[in-house]
């Protein structure tokens, strides 16, 4: 005996004939900002941003920011324009891609250099390989200012943070000294505890 055939059950699709179907329109790959940013074009980006813009609109390619997109089209008066009205400089695409990296592989020197100020994460392993320094070194055959300029500033942000750190602990150490009582002071040690039965 032949096995009976499988009648398809066709309740489902006379369900979802009966509704109306809406036609979705596909989201554009990239947003004007982000487009605007890419192009580098800095007077329509400002527009954008004044009309409300979402400085951090992700595209739909890999939820690159616009910030990401001037970097990676080596658009640098878009990335500084995005920098200085506040984007997010630690900013992560689905792909791993950053601001720094970009910045790195395109050499573009000024963008990279106002990113370390701003205090970039420069350990973050991009794409899960590479830190931004080993990025900046593999390319520093084609980009050696950037590889230089990024030495150099990582230096300078890493002293003026210790600096900065001492100063605040000297501040504390003197409002300490000069403004506590012997009380106060007794009251910071740790004395040892005992628990009686």
């Amino acid at each position: 005996m032949a096995p009976k055939k499988k009648v398809p059950d066709d309740s489902a699709m006379r369900r979802s004939s009966s509704r109306s179907f809406e036609r979705r329109e596909e989201p554009p790959k990239f947003y004007p900002i982000n487009s605007a940013a890419m192009e580098n074009e800095v007077d329509k980006l400002i527009q954008l941003l004044e009309q409300g813009a979402n400085i951090e609109q992700p595209d739909n390619v890999d939820h690159s920011t616009p910030l990401i997109n001037a970097c990676g089209h080596e658009a640098t008066e878009a990335a500084l324009e995005l920098i200085k009205r506040g984007a997010n400089i630690h900013a992560v695409a689905n792909d791993g891609d950053t601001a720094i990296m970009w910045a790195a592989v395109n050499g573009m020197v000024e963008v990279g250099r106002v990113l370390i100020e701003k205090g970039c994460d420069m350990n973050i392993e991009v794409n899960s390989r590479k830190t931004i320094q080993e990025y900046a070194r593999d390319y520093s055959d084609q980009h050696p200012e950037f590889y230089e300029m990024m030495l150099e500033a990582i230096e300078t942000r890493d002293q003026r943070i210790a600096a900065e750190a001492q100063a605040a602990a000297d501040a504390r150490a003197k409002a300490f000294n000069e403004g506590a009582t012997v009380l106060d002071k007794s009251m910071t040690v740790a004395k040892p505890i005992t628990l009686k039965r």
